[in-house]
């Protein structure tokens, strides 16, 4: 088996290797590191773009190493806690448990920094280190829907009935939510482009799917 605490890339990654990092498709991940608003450049995204940009993070030096380390999906999670994905899931949704924050990249990529959870789930008190985020990288739910022009209730029966895109988020212990700022304005930017008859779409063609959603909206943002 290949050793997944190795760096998946050392300094900057080239597409294959931001690809093995955020466990997707290469052909999926620049248009979605462009929807967060992480470029590359040239022909690589380099270390503390990615950290900071994908994951939000504020670090120090001698902390990168183990963040370029391929994130740890949602079933290898599990897979260390002994249960099943979906039960892990709704325990740190519901915040039964106290596991290190969980990035919510869509419906179907759930992610965590490797070598936090190694430690949570091998530490015989659940203890891990935990990092800042940038100051004003995270918005609320409150916040999200003051953004949106509605109460915050309506806004999360819109996210659980499917009527609205949901933010890229990270849960938190006790189940709190945070939404990246960035991409919930680009969101709700494109929406109110939409809801205007008078604007046109104008948005370059993106691929279907929650990925291509999120592209969608940060070009519709880069529009506005």
């Amino acid at each position: 088996m290949p050793d997944t605490t190795k760096p998946a890339f050392t300094g900057a990654a080239n597409v294959s290797q931001l690809g093995c990092w955020l466990g997707m498709s290469r052909n999926r991940v620049e248009e979605f590191s462009a929807a967060l608003g992480v470029l590359s450049a040239g022909k690589k995204f380099p270390e503390y773009r990615l950290i900071t940009g994908l994951l939000g993070l504020e670090i120090g030096s001698a902390a990168v190493t183990p963040m370029t380390s391929r994130l740890m999906t949602l079933a290898e999670a599990a897979a260390e806690l002994g249960c099943s994905a979906q039960d892990l899931k709704i325990k740190i949704e519901n915040g039964q448990i106290a596991a290190p924050p969980m990035y919510v990249f869509g419906e179907r990529s759930r992610r965590f920094i490797r070598h936090q959870f190694l430690a949570y789930s091998r530490d015989p008190r659940g203890r891990f280190a935990s990092y800042a985020f940038l100051p004003g990288f995270l918005m609320s739910l409150d916040d999200l829907a003051r953004e949106a022009g509605l109460q915050p209730d309506t806004l999360k029966e819109e996210f659980e009935a499917g009527c609205r895109m949901e933010p890229v988020h990270v849960i938190f212990e006790g189940g709190r939510k945070r939404y990246f700022r960035t991409h919930a304005k680009s969101i709700f930017k494109q929406s109110n482009r939409s809801e205007d008859p008078a604007a046109g779409d104008g948005l370059p063609a993106f691929s279907g799917g929650v990925l291509g959603q999120v592209a969608r909206a940060a070009a519709g943002a880069g529009q506005a």
